[in-house]
């Protein structure tokens, strides 16, 4: 699925960290900056994208040549930056649309566990692949070119995808990783959204957890990959779950083959009319949940039909 629109016109990319220190939150402390750094973008026609990260900086430049040198150049010589990492440079399309966005990952990881990954995705000639495994890491033991496989559950509600998938990870006695999103308006508030790594029939499935805010932000959209299905969370009122299905159309558009979309449990109106606007989207595949199931039961059997998707001989995802 592509859940951003086409390439921007080539230029030069740029990924590079640096292990910080500050006092108190580096998002906050990265949050106020949002308008300094936002002229400076404007000044010089580059494209920002910060990630905090157990302590370390990570800064994805896009622009001209020579700005984006300049740009890391500034990078490297904040004072309290230290352990410099240049991790990828090349030129080719932009992905970048805004002139800053930040975002940071919660994870219980000690910084030198984060530096060794950031070595390692020294290999790849895509920065966005590179953000994408500095943002929502794979750890260790997991076949990269082969998993996981991603489910996204959006909910309607503020917190109502976060709260289920909490739910479910601690049914299941697996970690949450919790990851926050913001752009370059600094009258907008940052929002929050997290993932849980699976074992399900010899296969790992990385359920997402978003509500319609995050689903805004390029930088969320973008560490979902390639989801293999989409599960929405009907929670909230019939108003913020017709407007999740109105927003979720364009993503849904673009999939190929066609998006499989589950609807847990719900009012069955609210089902029925969440269909009829999803069924918009041509070739879309929609399941209604049972107005009695439990949500947890349900999340299981999809994910582990995206588990016996990744086992030879067992039925396709979500058939």
């Amino acid at each position: 699925m592509q859940l951003l629109s086409a390439a921007l016109p080539p230029c030069s990319r740029l990924v590079g960290a640096a292990l910080g220190s500050c006092e108190g939150s580096a998002l906050d402390h990265l949050l106020v900056l949002r308008p300094r750094l936002a002229a400076q973008c404007a000044a010089s026609g580059i494209r920002i994208a910060l990630l905090v990260r157990s302590g370390w900086i990570v800064a994805w430049l896009e622009g001209e040549a020579r700005a984006v040198e300049e740009s890391w150049g500034r990078f490297v010589a904040v004072k309290g930056f230290r352990g410099q990492h240049l991790l990828h440079r090349s030129e080719g399309p932009g992905t970048l649309r805004h002139p800053v966005q930040v975002a940071a990952l919660s994870t219980p990881e000690p910084p030198g566990d984060a530096a060794r990954q950031l070595l390692a995705v020294q290999r790849h000639c895509d920065p966005a692949r590179v953000w994408v495994e500095l943002c929502a890491p794979v750890r260790a033991g997991v076949d990269i070119a082969h998993g996981p496989l991603d489910v996204v559950l959006a909910g309607s509600g503020k917190n109502e995808a976060v709260d289920l998938l909490r739910e479910y990870a601690h049914h299941h006695e697996c970690a949450v990783e919790y990851q926050r999103f913001a752009g370059a308006d600094e009258r907008g508030a940052d929002c929050g959204a997290a993932y849980a790594d699976l074992w399900l029939r010899a296969a790992r499935v990385r359920l997402h957890a978003h509500s319609q805010r995050s689903l805004r932000q390029d930088l969320a959209r973008l560490a979902l990959r390639q989801p293999r299905a989409w599960v929405l969370s009907l929670g909230g009122s019939p108003a913020a779950s017709c407007r999740l299905a109105e927003g979720l159309v364009p993503l849904l558009e673009s999939a190929r083959p066609p998006a499989k979309v589950h609807l847990l449990p719900a009012d069955a109106d609210m089902m029925l009319h969440v269909t009829h606007v999803l069924r918009a989207v041509p070739g879309i595949v929609v399941r209604q949940g049972a107005p009695d199931g439990p949500p947890i039961q349900t999340l299981d059997d999809i994910a582990d039909a995206c588990g016996d998707e990744a086992t030879p001989g067992l039925a396709q995802c979500l058939a």
